[in-house]
């Protein structure tokens, strides 16, 4: 009998579709738990018989299905995000380089340069150093930028300081990922360690795209989530040596995100009565069948369609007039972890679908409000995720 925890999963990316890279670097995959397996439709004969009985049975071609349900920890899913969001690499950040800078009251400011060729935009995050005097030296985001000045507000603790700066401080602002159509295929291998190798304990999918993530933020948890895969084919082995000399990197350590360390902003302002909130980004990947294969071709893609919902104790009606004159808005998460690390979700254009406040009982009312994702045209995206070490 084997354990699930004695079970394991391993991701390497493929080069061509459906096809396992030799000596693959197989990545640990940090998980909750797994449905991931092959699929077949039912195909039952329709032959009408005298005796009622049925003439056939057969199963129809092969495709992967399942989910890979997780925690969500800095830097153990950038690969996957990367997938999931059809995006090629992580954009490199923007950075001031080393020069003279100032910290301001509000933010810093330049006397030569300018901040917006260098690549800064509102609702970035960013980070300085060589500021030795009162300068914020922490984490903050932008609320305002021009050639020579930045606002910004401080995440956490600290306050902005004044300072006017020598030649050697620099601002740089994270990393980040956005929504593309660069589609990236993965072959993942599941081993069963208690499993003999005659009994072949490897489980090897191929072809496998992601086409969905759900998140799920809710007060006074670990923040979870669930990607939705779709593959090729499945293997069943006794060991990898088909593959050549698999490697296996060290797997990431970071300490999975919370609900009550980091901030949520709606609109730009920070909300402290959310009890939840949930986002749901599908691709809408179909596989495609053929005639003479049991394996089907590469699957067809859809858009990129982010929904969500928010949900809040009901204070005021600020967020259900939002939906009544069908006002846009934008929703940020900052989700540090325990080092210091910072997890960034920005979705920068939002309508709401929906928001009443019900009434359930004599306790607290709670406001529904789901909303759908839209095209931000300055960020050309519906949703960046964004990464600041620490």
């Amino acid at each position: 009998m084997s354990d699930g925890s004695r079970h394991s999963m391993y991701q390497v990316k493929e080069v061509t579709y459906g096809e396992t890279p030799n000596n693959p670097a197989l990545d640990y995959i940090r998980i909750l738990n797994t449905t991931l397996g092959l699929s077949k439709d039912s195909l039952q004969s329709e032959e009408i018989r005298a005796d009622r009985q049925i003439a056939d049975f057969r199963l129809g071609a092969n495709r992967v299905l399942g989910d890979i349900n997780f925690e969500l920890s800095y830097g153990s899913f950038d690969e996957f995000l990367e997938a999931v969001l059809l995006s090629d690499t992580w954009a490199a950040p923007a950075t001031t380089g080393l020069t003279t800078l100032g910290a301001t009251a509000t933010g810093y400011d330049r006397a030569a340069g300018d901040f917006l060729a260098d690549g800064f935009k509102v609702g970035q995050t960013v980070t300085v150093v060589g500021f030795v005097g009162s300068g914020f030296s922490g984490k903050s985001t932008i609320t305002a930028v021009d050639a020579l000045t930045m606002d910004t507000t401080i995440i956490g603790v600290g306050t902005h300081g004044i300072e006017a700066g020598d030649a050697d401080e620099q601002i740089d602002a994270s990393q980040s990922i956005a929504a593309g159509t660069t589609r990236s295929s993965y072959s993942i291998v599941r081993y069963f360690a208690d499993i003999a190798g005659i009994d072949k304990p490897y489980y090897i999918y191929r072809g496998v795209e992601f086409n969905s993530i759900q998140l799920s933020i809710a007060a006074n948890k670990m923040i979870t989530g669930t990607f939705s895969v779709i593959g090729k084919s499945q293997e069943l082995a006794q060991d990898l040596t088909a593959l050549g000399t698999p490697t296996y990197p060290p797997a990431s350590t970071t300490t999975p995100l919370d609900s009550f360390t980091g901030t949520l902003d709606e609109g730009g302002t920070t909300i402290a009565v959310i009890t939840e909130i949930s986002l749901n980004l599908v691709n809408g990947i179909e596989p495609r069948f053929v005639v003479g294969s049991k394996d089907g071709i590469r699957p067809s893609v859809a858009r990129s369609n982010l929904t969500g919902q928010i949900t809040a104790y009901f204070e005021d009606s600020t967020l259900v007039e939002k939906f009544v004159n069908e006002t846009e808005s934008s929703i940020t998460f900052n989700l540090p972890d325990a080092a210091g690390n910072l997890q960034k979700i920005r979705i920068p254009r939002i309508k709401y679908t929906g928001g009443q406040p019900d009434v359930a009982g004599e306790g607290p009312i709670t406001l529904s409000m789901p909303f759908q994702a839209l095209l931000d045209t300055s960020e050309a995206t519906n949703v960046l995720f964004e990464r600041t070490p620490v």
